[in-house]
């Protein structure tokens, strides 16, 4: 389809949606906070962690002020997970070791605030709710990261149904983390 971020993308002359000023203003302020430079390369862990946080702290404030929240049902599990996608990005390739995305929220409002007034209605809860969850998810990722890693040191090609459940059960790592990171 043909959606908001691909019209910008044809109408500003880019070659990517990351280009545009609907992510460039996200990238350039998560590039301040972290000291790394975005460089757009499609194969590049770096670069695809920019615009892994851009898109999903811009989709996680949309949700949030729609009245969104993190949890375990429908919409709010598929922001929990979006959320969290986010943080271990920012944990694995940033070295972030505490909440960054809740920051990236007033660069967001003050940028699309015009054309989506309902954003400036409550950043401060939003940046709130997207720090509590961040918060309670770096506990879990501090303490997950270190058993996948010894997990995935003895797995031959991928990791098994048991090992990923037993890191679900045991320490709180989402499976679709592990998934993700397999």
């Amino acid at each position: 389809g043909m959606g908001f971020e691909r019209i910008t993308k044809v109408l500003q002359g880019k070659d990517s949606n990351y280009d545009t000023d609907i992510f460039t203003p996200i990238i350039d302020a998560f590039s301040k906070l972290t000291g790394k430079a975005y460089g757009g390369k499609l194969d590049n862990r770096i670069d695809i962690g920019f615009r892994v946080v851009a898109d999903h702290v811009r989709m996680a404030t949309f949700a949030i002020t729609d009245g969104a929240r993190p949890g375990n049902k429908k919409r709010d599990a598929v922001l929990r997970s979006v959320i969290r996608r986010a943080v271990r990005f920012g944990y694995q390739y940033f070295d972030m070791r505490e909440p960054f995305l809740h920051r990236l929220v007033p660069v967001l409002v003050d940028h699309m605030g015009g054309a989506f007034p309902e954003l400036r209605t409550a950043p401060a809860k939003v940046a709130g709710i997207l720090r509590d969850e961040e918060t309670d998810f770096y506990k879990t990722i501090q303490r997950g990261l270190v058993h996948f890693q010894e997990i995935a040191k003895q797995s031959v090609g991928s990791i098994s149904g048991v090992d990923a459940a037993n890191l679900q059960t045991t320490y709180g790592f989402p499976v679709d983390l592990t998934k993700q990171m397999a």
